[in-house]
């Protein structure tokens, strides 16, 4: 039998996936807006914990295979809090900086 933490985590795993806003996904959902934030910050909140990393450490990333020549699409890059960045080919590195900024902002204030 799956606990309400199991079935929250999946709900919000396919919030992330579906691309959509928190309040599109659960009005499509018949889900209540306040509770799925609820559980939301939770998850934030157990996952920043469980983090090894300071701010301002940098990860490596390594590819999952090997690079497709033919991509016409750039990089994207997933965060635990479910922000997704996709990155284009000719992307403006000073809009990625100021992303990347307010990525940080929202994650030292959860909410």
């Amino acid at each position: 039998m799956r606990t309400k933490s199991d079935h929250w985590q999946k709900t919000i795993q396919a919030h992330i996936k579906s691309g959509l806003s928190a309040a599109a996904f659960c009005r499509q959902r018949k889900i209540n807006i306040y509770q799925f934030r609820w559980w939301q910050r939770r998850f934030r909140k157990d996952e920043t914990k469980s983090l090894k990393t300071k701010p301002g450490d940098f990860l490596r990333l390594m590819p999952d295979s090997e690079p497709q020549r033919d991509r016409k699409s750039g990089i994207q890059l997933y965060f635990p809090n479910g922000i997704r960045v996709e990155i284009e080919p000719g992307f403006d590195p000073a809009a990625l900086r100021n992303v990347m900024a307010a990525i940080q902002v929202d994650q030292a204030n959860p909410l």
